[in-house]
């Protein structure tokens, strides 16, 4: 199993999340072992928590990787 093209560009932009956050915290952790299943789980995680709060995931991931975020 593979990530599609859009996974893999989206977790790029992951890497210049501020690590300062809980999600950034999060974010940092499955980079340091990422699997397919892993970076899936959290990409829907992010997806829910946008979808909660989106000023918010906003605000931590910048506008540029919301917006790739929100086309996964």
């Amino acid at each position: 199993m593979t990530l599609n093209p859009n996974e893999q560009k989206f977790l790029s932009c992951l890497e210049a999340v501020d690590h300062d956050s809980i999600w950034g915290i999060a974010i940092q952790n499955v980079m340091k072992e990422p699997t397919v299943p892993r970076i899936r789980r959290l990409i829907a995680d992010l997806k829910s928590q946008a979808h909660d709060s989106n000023d918010i995931m906003l605000d931590i991931l910048g506008k540029p990787c919301y917006e790739q975020l929100l086309t996964l």
